[in-house]
């Protein structure tokens, strides 16, 4: 499955139908591709399970690593290179550092709007990364600085926030 394929699958799409075969990988995503992982839950919103397990959201990172700092929300030193985020999970503009992604929602008039957040570790409350959320894309960098040209390290694509 490709990542311009991913955007178009409706809410709580059924494992099932996308062909993908999911491998545990790190609770509670599942690894589906090289740099694809998904979350799933044997649940859709009505609190049905007849289809399921069901997918609730997709990761892209390009390293298992960088997958893991974002579910673990542990502190991982830069690990790997990070590459170009796929452009089916860029905004229109093709935008791909922190300061055009941030810029470009900034101008967008949506309903859900835009917001930054920053996570940190439990118990001993370190940084581990900060987010720009633009439903249902949320894209996670690592410097706890602002650093205009930094690219995501990951991105989640929620397909119950669509």
């Amino acid at each position: 499955m490709e990542w311009s394929d991913v955007v178009k699958l409706p809410k709580y799409c059924p494992i099932k139908n996308t062909g993908l075969s999911a491998v545990e990988f790190c609770a509670p995503f599942y690894k589906v591709g090289k740099d694809m992982y998904v979350s799933l839950n044997d649940y859709n919103a009505n609190y049905e399970n007849t289809e399921g397990p069901y997918i609730l959201a997709f990761l892209w990172s390009p390293t298992e690593e960088f997958a893991k700092k974002l579910i673990s929300k542990k502190v991982i030193e830069h690990v790997g290179t990070i590459q170009r985020p796929p452009s089916a999970l860029l905004p229109a503009d093709g935008s791909f550092t922190y300061k055009k992604i941030k810029s470009y929602f900034k101008g967008q008039k949506t309903e859900i709007g835009v917001s930054e957040n920053a996570s940190y570790g439990y118990p001993d409350g370190d940084f581990v990364y900060k987010t720009i959320v633009a439903h249902p894309l949320s894209y996670n960098f690592q410097s706890r600085k602002i650093e205009n040209n930094e690219v995501p390290f990951a991105i989640m694509y929620s397909l119950i926030g669509k």
